[in-house]
Formats: structure tokens, C-alpha cells, sequence
């Protein structure tokens, strides 16, 4: 029974928790009472607090939705993207800043992004274009909105930022439903974003894997 359900319990997906912890320091500096939250989130002060700690990926989708209704802030996931230090995401940005090319930082995006969070898995595939999906595994993905947002944000930031320009994708698309986006947003993405898409992905133009 006890091996059982250590089984189990590995089998729950974890993040890193660094978009968790963003949001926390948000709602703190936004004089929000955020054990309450944490609480109906199902995690605790020593978690959060601790950036070792891992977090459950549905708890972090959950405290995320909590912080966005308490700020009002329908599109917290992308605006604390933008804001976000990249180097806060730790192991990851450095794996994706020593690349030689946005290409090869890509291919690495996909092949360790279980290590940041192991409820979605990237997919890369290069053609004409290179094309970036993103899967939820052992989460529901229907529960989301803030997480995926980020994610998809925080890949965009990235390329910009080793090519030194500013990309722009040709799609962008989540599988959630959305009226439209805000026009300061739309104008950070450069494209139309996609809602209720058959898939979450981000494409780009198939030349880009070279820049440096």
C-alpha cells in the first residue's frame, strides 16, 4: 500500500513554481491577504517562500486564477511574462542562453521544459516554419488560462532576446476561449492571437532558426 501510493504521488505533475512565486509577490505587493489564497490553492507559506520547493502544476494553475480574480486582472499570466527577470527562471534560461542560434534554443525549450514543468510538454518541429506546440500532461487542460498565457509569452521574450530584435510570430494560439485581447497586447505579440484553437502553439518563420 505504502509503495503504492508513493507511486502515486510522483505521478502528480510538478513545476518549479516560479510563476507561482511571481504572482504571490504581486498580490503581496498589492496588499492582497494571500494565505487565504494559498490555502484554497492547496499550497503552503513554506512552499511558496521556498524556491527550491516544487509545486503541484494543477495548485499553481488554481493560485494563478485566485490572484487574477483578487487583482482583476484577467490577463495576469502574460503581464507577469513581460515583467518577469529572465534569469528567475532559472536552470532553464541558461540551458536556452548558451544556444549558438534561436533554433537551437528552441530545440532545447522543447527538450527540457519537463524539467520547469512537467504538466506541459513543447514539441518542436521545423519546416517552412518552426512551430512550437504545447501539450498538458496529467493536467487537465481545461482548467487553465494564466499558465499556458505565460509560457507562450515567455518563449517570445526569449527569442527576442537572443536574437536582439523584435520577432514577430506568425501565430499564436491557445485552445481556450477569449473574446479578444486588450490593444496593448495585441501589439506585444504582433499577430492576431487565436482563441479557442485547435491547439496552444507558437510559429514562426522558418528562417529565424539561424539568427544568433
Amino acid at each position: 500500500m505504502r509503495q503504492s501510493n508513493r507511486l502515486q504521488l510522483n505521478a502528480v505533475p510538478t513545476a518549479s513554481g516560479g510563476i507561482a512565486r511571481a504572482a504571490f509577490e504581486l498580490a503581496c505587493r498589492a496588499r492582497v491577504a494571500v494565505e487565504p489564497i494559498l490555502q484554497k490553492a492547496g499550497i503552503t507559506v513554506r512552499q511558496i517562500k521556498d524556491p527550491r520547493a516544487r509545486i503541484a502544476v494543477k495548485d499553481q494553475i488554481e493560485l494563478l486564477d485566485l490572484i487574477a480574480k483578487r487583482l482583476g486582472d484577467e490577463f495576469l499570466g502574460i503581464r507577469l511574462a513581460q515583467k518577469i527577470d529572465l534569469r528567475e527562471l532559472g536552470f532553464l534560461y541558461y540551458v536556452l542562453a548558451s544556444s549558438q542560434s534561436v533554433g537551437e534554443a528552441l530545440k532545447r525549450a522543447a527538450r527540457y521544459s519537463k524539467l520547469q514543468n512537467e504538466g506541459v510538454a513543447i514539441r518542436y518541429r521545423q519546416g517552412k516554419v518552426i512551430n512550437l506546440s504545447l501539450e498538458y500532461v496529467g493536467v487537465p487542460r481545461r482548467t487553465d488560462r494564466h499558465q499556458i498565457e505565460f509560457i507562450v509569452t515567455i518563449i517570445l521574450r526569449i527569442c527576442r532576446h537572443l536574437a536582439g530584435r523584435e520577432i514577430m510570430p506568425i501565430t499564436v494560439g491557445f485552445v481556450h476561449r477569449r473574446a479578444r485581447l486588450p490593444d496593448d497586447l495585441r501589439l506585444l505579440f504582433g499577430t492576431d492571437v487565436a482563441f479557442n484553437n485547435q491547439m496552444d502553439e507558437i510559429e514562426f518563420a522558418g528562417m529565424m532558426r539561424a539568427w544568433t
